[in-house]
């Protein structure tokens, strides 16, 4: 049986924290990492040019914040291609 790969995009503008995630999603094996951003700009035309299946993003990024990119996804790109990201995940802080 061939199982399908989970294309994921991540967007953070801490460098560290991307690395450390690529770090615990590399060693997942349906798992297809197709890229990251440093801001909510560069998450928009990360999202247009690989369709993933699932965005981690920040909240809170320099430019355009994580919440205002997928607002601009959400608002103008048309809903067969919303469609294809079944997952919005956003970070911001650890609760305690």
């Amino acid at each position: 049986m061939l199982s399908k790969k989970i294309k994921i995009v991540i967007a953070d503008d801490h460098r560290i924290f991307r690395e450390g995630l690529k770090l615990m999603l590399a060693g997942v094996s349906n798992i297809d990492l197709l890229g990251e951003a440093a801001d909510g700009n560069q998450l928009i035309a990360l999202v247009a040019s690989t369709a993933p299946d699932v965005i981690i993003t920040d909240v809170k990024m320099p430019n355009l914040t994580g919440t205002e990119a997928v607002k601009y996804y959400a608002q103008n790109i048309r809903v067969s291609e919303l469609l294809r990201s079944r997952l919005l995940v956003k970070t911001n802080k650890l609760l305690k």
